[in-house]
């Protein structure tokens, strides 16, 4: 009886060294590699964190008059203008004569992240078509919410005689969340009597401590007690704000009534609103098929200009479609571009009302005549 007490003590012993061992191993390997990572993999955040700041009503906005040499690689700088706009120059509040300015809002995409300022989409508008004043409003993150509000704000300043919304799949989704990637935003919240109301405003500014942790979170991943203490948190804790609890009805009738609002603002000075859906990677997307299945008949029924550029991206040969996107950036490349501002103004000039505020065939303004600016406030 005592050898098997002494066996089962000792086997206890043998159990007990392993896994203290274990711990040991484990515990001194999962510090190493945190403070390797801590010194050599950490970074400041999104190549936009460089040319934004914070801004308490769209939460975050391009820096006035600010350039950034080289930002995307050697010759592929970004160039923001005194009104928040990618541009190389200040526009004038009207339309120059004899020309129609397009007005572009949208998130990275537009912004053109991994591109020079004369290879995004908007700019290509230009640069194809002569006759055409591009103001690239795109802002990097943005949602379809922070679209409108920063159209509405550049209403005050600027004329158009287009105004075109490009969005992408995500920016539906990140419509219904007061946070993006650490930064607070505005989001929009549609009453039952039809009126909308923007919640999280004015929006608080985040700590840079925090938006540095978020930057770096895949450092901090492969801590176990963090991971455990999220675990526990999401059990114990209430849901955090956000698209949680958001039908896809819901968000398909807010993101109508954005839709309709910025619709409104064109209309107030005689020009065409246009919601663009645009690609965001190659190849099949199940998220792009699910809104624009949802979204483009909505759109029909609500007399809104919505433009499917999806389609036709998607008719090309695989290896074109993968030109299209950078490995470097995720984004379009400058060969993307062309085909996307290809593709919209295919698009945009079938439109008749939109045809002729483009100058196809008929004058961008009456009498040859610039628009006037609008009233300030």
């Amino acid at each position: 009886m005592r050898a098997v007490t002494r066996f089962l003590k000792a086997l206890l012993g043998v159990i007990v060294a392993c896994v203290v061992i274990f711990v040991l191993v484990e515990g001194v390997s999962s510090t190493v590699l945190f403070v390797w990572d801590g010194l050599f993999k950490t970074g400041a955040g999104l190549a936009s964190r460089k040319h934004v700041m914070f801004d308490e009503q769209l939460g975050w906005v391009n820096q006035p008059g600010l350039k950034v040499p080289d930002l995307y690689g050697p010759g592929l700088g970004a160039t923001i203008n005194a009104q928040s706009l990618r541009a190389q120059h200040d526009l004038s509040g009207a339309v120059p004569v004899g020309r129609s300015r397009v007005l572009c809002s949208g998130d990275s995409f537009t912004f053109g992240v991994g591109n020079g300022d004369d290879e995004t989409w908007c700019q290509q508008l230009e640069v194809q078509h002569p006759q055409v004043e591009a103001a690239n409003a795109g802002e990097a993150a943005y949602g379809i919410g922070q679209m409108y509000l920063k159209s509405k704000r550049l209403s005050e300043q600027l004329k158009w005689n287009v105004h075109v919304t490009g969005f992408i799949a995500d920016d539906i989704r990140r419509l219904t969340t007061l946070d993006f990637i650490g930064r607070n935003k505005p989001r929009p919240n549609l009453k039952d009597d039809g009126t909308l109301v923007w919640e999280g405003t004015p929006v608080a500014q985040a700590s840079p401590l925090y938006l540095w942790f978020r930057a770096n979170r895949r450092v901090f991943a492969p801590l176990r007690f963090l991971e455990l203490g999220g675990r526990l948190g999401k059990k114990f804790s209430k849901p955090a704000p956000g698209g949680a609890g958001w039908s896809q009805a819901r968000t398909a009738d807010t993101v109508i009534a954005v839709f309709e609002a910025t619709r409104e603002l064109s209309q107030a000075q005689d020009a065409v609103a246009v919601f663009a859906f645009l690609p965001s990677g190659p190849h099949f997307d199940p998220e792009d098929e699910r809104w624009r299945r949802e979204l483009l008949p909505r759109c029909a029924e609500k007399g809104l200009i919505c433009l499917d550029v999806v389609a036709p991206i998607r008719a090309l040969d695989d290896a074109t479609e993968d030109a299209m996107y950078t490995a470097a950036w995720g984004h379009y490349s400058a060969d993307g571009n062309k085909r996307v501002a290809e593709a919209l103004w295919a698009e945009l000039v079938a439109i008749p009302e939109v045809a002729v505020r483009l100058g196809e065939g008929a004058p961008a303004t009456p009498e040859g005549e610039a628009v006037a600016p609008p009233p300030a406030e």
